[in-house]
Order: structure tokens, then sequence, then C-alpha cells
């Protein structure tokens, strides 16, 4: 894993908590990884705002059983990442 992402899941989880952002759950750090919500080859940049903090679990899900760009893709995305407009919670 880069600096630059290593960083950047590190305020997320300051932020948000180390939670999947996909189905909710409480994780330890090493079980979480960062998915890039706007893929890199589409030119999606390592950015608080484009990258989801899922469990090993959902960003398999959502890489091989969601096809990118699709409806179900970006309604996913936006359900996940609606916690993000409410104040942060401290644990």
């Amino acid at each position: 894993m880069s600096k630059e992402m290593h960083n950047t899941k590190e305020r997320l989880y300051q932020k948000y908590g180390t939670y999947c952002e996909v189905c909710g759950k409480k994780f330890k750090k090493t079980e979480l990884t960062g998915h890039h919500i706007i893929m890199k080859c589409k030119g999606g940049k390592i950015t608080e705002e484009n990258i989801l903090i899922a469990c090993w679990h959902c960003h398999f899900d959502v890489i091989n059983h969601i096809q990118y760009n699709s409806k179900e893709y970006w309604d996913l995305m936006r359900k996940s990442l609606r916690h993000r407009e409410l104040p942060s919670k401290k644990e």
C-alpha cells in the first residue's frame, strides 16, 4: 500500500471510525481496505472523497460482482457514503 493511501485511510478512520462503509460492521484496521470509487484507470485519485473504506468481504463483492459504472454500483456508493454527510462520531 502506498504511503498516500495509508495516510488517506488513517484520516478516514479518524473521522468515521474503523467501520466498513458498505456493511456498517466494525473491524480492526488490518481487516479493512481502501476502495477507489472512481477507478484509478478511469482517473480516480487517492483522496478522501474517492476512497471508500470496506472490509475485505465487501470489497471483493463490489469488485467481482457489480459492474463498474452501472446504476447498481453508483447506488451502492451513494448509500455507503451517506453517513459522511453527518457530523463525525467519536468512538
